[in-house]
């Protein structure tokens, strides 16, 4: 008997797919440009050119639109449908969002690039391994478009569906003045990264796995203090 794997078929909006491609040919744009500046040193050019190789060719097949099974448009929507999301969309300022997300306390004068997960069960993960988990509900992940196409993680949001307007939004993740912004931990290498190389899916990936657990002990705000989070049993 033959198994079935059941896609996710997360919606797509063309106008994020065509930001996609933007922030994509940004961040080649960047790269070219980081490795022709170093010209008259052969052994820093040389260190950039295998930095940036594999992201180099990632990037142009995507603005070529190139087909094949592992670069090109069509494998970026490969990825994006594989990761635990509902849908992936871009808010912009003509265009805001007709949901409970425009109450969210974001700059809604700048485009964002958005995906809607699908609910979210956070565990603390302080003895590495997975204990006390929580119902958060679904996120809406949100990055500054303008961020992405200069490759800095400034603004990166996670929206909870429950509590849009809320200041603590998760655990490692407050715009509560008294708390910071953002506690990245073992993430933060990752996320700089991803960012840097313009890897969206990746970047989607990620954050949905940051939302997935915390840390008892180095949080930002306690779990017991985010009035959407519910308790599950073991």
């Amino acid at each position: 008997m033959s198994i079935r794997i059941q896609e996710n078929r997360a919606v797509i909006d063309e106008t994020f797919l065509e930001a996609h491609k933007d922030i994509c040919a940004a961040r080649l744009g960047s790269m070219i440009t980081a490795i022709a500046r170093h010209q008259t040193k052969p052994s820093i050019q040389a260190g950039y050119k295998t930095q940036f190789s594999r992201p180099i060719h990632r990037l142009k097949a995507i603005i070529k639109n190139e087909a094949s099974l592992r670069s090109g448009v069509d494998y970026e929507i490969t990825r994006l449908r594989a990761l635990p999301y509902v849908s992936y969309f871009l808010v912009t300022p003509d265009n805001l969002p007709d949901s409970p997300l425009s109450e969210a306390k974001l700059d809604w004068s700048v485009e964002w690039l958005v995906g809607h997960t699908q609910p979210i069960t956070t565990w603390d993960m302080v003895y590495n391994r997975r204990t006390s988990p929580f119902s958060l509900g679904p996120y809406w992940v949100c990055f500054p478009v303008r961020s992405l196409m200069i490759g800095a993680i400034d603004g990166f949001a996670a929206i909870p569906e429950h509590d849009p307007s809320a200041l603590a939004r998760h655990p490692h993740h407050s715009v509560d003045p008294r708390h910071g912004d953002w506690c990245w931990g073992e993430f933060a290498n990752i996320v700089v990264g991803l960012t840097a190389e313009g890897d969206i899916p990746g970047l989607f990936g990620i954050m949905h796995a940051f939302l997935t657990r915390y840390y008892s002990d180095s949080v930002l705000v306690h779990i017991y203090a985010l009035d959407f989070a519910r308790g599950l049993p073991l």
